[in-house]
């Protein structure tokens, strides 16, 4: 008896709305995530990671002139954007 009180007593803001002849909110549907879809957005979000230390390593090598070259940080910017690898 216990048990099915407690049931009973879950009902939240929707029963109460109901009993008062207001609209029930209606129900999202669930979402259903496959393994293969998280591995794809983390091996995304990995390249994109890689991709911003690499501009942020040729800003770093800009400014401290490493390699003998001087390039202005927006051409590091627009070499590590058009990168294929």
């Amino acid at each position: 008896m216990a048990l099915a009180a407690s049931k009973k007593g879950r009902k939240g803001g929707i029963g109460k709305a109901l009993a008062n002849g207001s609209k029930a909110m209606p129900r999202r549907p669930k979402v259903k995530v496959k393994s293969k879809d998280v591995a794809k957005a983390a091996k995304g979000v990995g390249n994109f990671s890689a991709q911003v230390a690499e501009i942020a390593d040729g800003i770093d090598s800009a400014a401290s002139g490493r390699n003998g070259r001087h390039r202005s940080p927006v051409e590091v910017v627009l070499q590590g954007l058009t990168a294929r690898r």
